[in-house]
């Protein structure tokens, strides 16, 4: 058991210490103060937006870290795959089960600070327009970090089963970017507007922006669609670790 831990341990190091990391985080930090910026000029122009409004949509709609857990998810854990560099020290564990939890955690754990990091950066690039309380900030970036975990979690267990880095990137950008507006839009003309809350990304988007009843610049997003949601959520995680599951149990890398 203390030899797997530490290979465990040795992984996250690995992890937080590597360069894959820090491509990250320039990423995070780049791209959510620019993408704040923006948010913090729409809302100035919305007068009646509330604090914790303004806080949600700055962090939600502001912070990079989706994007930026999708690049540590191809470089980080389904790179080694490819190159090498650092092959899954945990994978030599004889359960599948275990193998999956001890490869999760070094991807959690980075993927939480990114989090972290792109939402200090969207508040600090809106901060030149708008400044929310900081029980707001702190509230909307509670939710944002539960919702940015059940997409590392996806992105993790997408790495470990595919182990492509091409693919991995292919599915985590063209996900929320082109197929699922595509989905959401046909589902909203065909009258069927409620079960776009069954997409991935429309669920996380519900979880981190439903606790806001009233506002000026998100629309509200019901109690029924949150519902629906976080029943989403729970299911796209399952079918994610059954996924990866599957395929630690098969042949191990050499």
């Amino acid at each position: 058991m203390s030899a797997v831990l530490r290979a465990g341990r040795a992984e996250l190091a690995a992890m937080l210490l590597g360069r894959r990391l820090w491509i990250a985080v320039a990423i995070a930090v780049v791209g959510s103060a620019l993408a704040g910026l923006a948010v913090g000029g729409l809302l100035s122009r919305a007068a009646a937006s509330s604090d914790l409004e303004a806080a949600t949509a700055i962090v939600a709609r502001g912070s990079a870290a989706q994007l930026a857990i999708v690049v540590l998810a191809s470089l980080g854990v389904a790179g080694p795959y490819r190159d090498g560099a650092w092959m899954h020290a945990a994978l030599a564990h004889p359960r599948p089960a275990r193998r999956l939890a001890l490869t999760a955690v070094p991807m959690l754990v980075p993927a939480l600070l990114l989090a972290a990091v792109s939402s200090a950066a969207a508040v600090a690039g809106a901060a030149v327009l708008v400044r929310p309380s900081l029980g707001a900030i702190l509230t909307a970036t509670g939710v944002h970090l539960a919702a940015s975990t059940a997409w590392a979690a996806w992105m993790a267990a997408l790495a470990h089963a595919t182990r492509s880095p091409m693919l991995v990137l292919a599915v985590g950008l063209a996900l929320p970017l082109i197929v699922e507006p595509a989905i959401s839009g046909a589902l909203v003309a065909a009258g069927l507007d409620g079960l776009r809350w069954l997409l991935p990304c429309h669920a996380l988007r519900a979880l981190a922006e439903g606790i806001v009843a009233d506002g000026a610049v998100l629309a509200p997003i019901g109690d029924d669609a949150v519902r629906v949601a976080a029943s989403a959520a729970i299911g796209w995680t399952a079918i994610a670790v059954l996924g990866a599951w599957a395929r630690l149990r098969g042949t191990r890398p050499r």
